[in-house]
């Protein structure tokens, strides 16, 4: 025998591939799922994969659809399909990345919001306060633009500065009956208050 099923209880029996095949039938919905291989051993069991291939394939599909939607020329916010919000992803970055790095990554991060994740922007551990905030800008601008490119209608309150770490949240517009139609990004007026903001906490330190 090729195969070790285990049962719920964590018991093991060898059984051959046929054999555990036809166990798998006789429970509806369930599948025979191979865990682990060792020693030309296959190590199953037999459970319920539905839930967590749904949970998985979930945003692709949602970003499919929308996709879809727009080849058929209807736009995004007329689309009507059924939103939640998501998990939030961080991204993190430096305070000494460049261009090209920054286009591609705008690029990412609009993807995520397009499909309902809220996005938090990190600079940690950063060497320069002001080469932070300049990096968080220059991020936050690319986003725009890429999201301006796509319709993709989001929020960003403000700027949260720390001693060691400068972040950013931005918030997608899921509800087709927002208020909020355009994308809202940080004024220059809550730059200047960062800026003081990034003084105070750090002295004036710059890095040499």
């Amino acid at each position: 025998s090729d195969l070790v099923l285990q049962d719920e209880f964590g018991k093991a029996i060898e059984y051959d591939l046929t054999r555990a095949l036809e166990l798998a039938k006789g429970y509806e919905g369930k599948f025979l799922v191979q865990l682990a291989n060792r020693e030309g051993k296959s190590y199953c069991r037999i459970r319920d994969e539905k839930t967590r291939f749904l949970r998985t394939v979930a945003a692709e599909v949602e970003a499919l659809e929308l996709a879809l939607g727009r080849q058929q020329g209807i736009p995004a916010n007329q689309q009507k399909r059924a939103k939640r919000m998501r998990d939030t992803i961080p991204h993190s970055f430096s305070d000494v990345v460049d261009a090209h790095f920054i286009s591609w990554r705008s690029k990412k991060i609009v993807s995520d919001l397009e499909k309902c994740h809220p996005v938090k922007l990190l600079i940690q551990k950063f060497q320069n306060p002001d080469n932070a905030l300049i990096k968080m800008r220059e991020m936050l601008d690319g986003i725009k633009v890429a999201a301006q490119e796509k319709n993709v209608v989001h929020h960003c309150s403000g700027i949260a500065v720390g001693a060691a770490e400068l972040s950013a949240t931005l918030v997608p517009v899921i509800d087709d009956n927002s208020k909020v139609k355009a994308i809202r990004h940080p004024s220059d007026q809550d730059w200047n208050n960062a800026e003081k903001r990034m003084f105070e906490i750090t002295g004036g330190r710059r890095s040499e």
